[in-house]
């Protein structure tokens, strides 16, 4: 290689290294900025998902994969997480052990169950740093008969 070719090529490692930085430090940011359908585990989950709320958030009896979504603040809108997936437990089971999984992010409970349609829900404000409240809603039929595979969905809204 000969000199200038040399001095051509350093300067050119030069201009484009800082450009292929920034576009990689942008294309991370909008990647972890809002997020669909991203399996547990993966690099996004890891580095999207505060670790407070990956901390709370478990399956009970699943049959279906964790998938969660999350979306940061976008004006006035708030932040959120959520996690969904597939259970096979009771729903008495699945409102308990979730419920109690809450109790590091201080959440109390705002009153009785809610109903709507298919779906049974419960709606709790937390005390904690990074999540201002959480619900849970777990889908099927609300007498409490199992039926195989329920869509268990834990949604955080967080405070920042």
């Amino acid at each position: 290689m000969t000199p200038r070719r040399k001095t051509l090529a350093v300067a050119s490692a030069l201009v484009l290294a800082p450009l292929l930085t920034w576009a990689a430090g942008v294309a991370a940011a909008v990647m972890l900025f809002e997020a669909g359908e991203v399996e547990q585990g993966s690099i996004q989950h890891i580095l999207g998902v505060p670790s407070s709320i990956r901390s709370v958030a478990h399956t009970v009896q699943a049959c279906s994969p964790q998938l969660w979504q999350w979306k940061g603040r976008d004006g006035v809108s708030s932040p959120y997480v959520a996690m969904r997936y597939g259970s096979t437990a009771a729903l008495a089971e699945v409102l308990q052990q979730h419920t109690a999984a809450l109790s590091p992010l201080s959440c109390t409970t705002d009153g009785d169950l809610r109903v709507l349609g298919g779906v049974v829900e419960r709606s709790t404000h937390c005390s904690h740093d990074d999540v201002a409240a959480a619900s849970i809603s777990i889908g099927g039929p609300v007498d409490g008969k199992d039926t195989g595979c329920r869509e268990v969905t834990l949604y955080f809204l967080e405070n920042y």
